[in-house]
């Protein structure tokens, strides 16, 4: 789909224990890093896209996070449907 993705060694940061990305700033395409962890999971974080390109591999990546996790996880956006 030709989004790129940032986050270190010039794609995104996928660790054992996380996933660091956000949207290519060199074109005004990021807003706030995306940073997701397995171990430090129970806290309560978010991540503004400003409906930047990467938005939709934010939200991809949460609704397949939350199909393996299940209860485990909960999310919610501020966007509507139709984005």
């Amino acid at each position: 789909m030709g989004i790129k993705l940032c986050g270190g060694s010039g794609g995104p940061s996928i660790y054992y224990d996380a996933v660091i990305f956000y949207g290519d700033g060199e074109k005004d395409l990021s807003h706030e890093t995306f940073y997701f962890s397995r171990i430090d999971g129970n806290g309560f974080y978010f991540c503004k896209t400003a409906e930047k390109p990467y938005d939709l591999a934010v939200t991809s990546f949460l609704i397949i996070a939350k199909h393996y996790l299940k209860d485990s996880l909960s999310f919610d956006s501020d966007g509507l449907d139709e984005d």
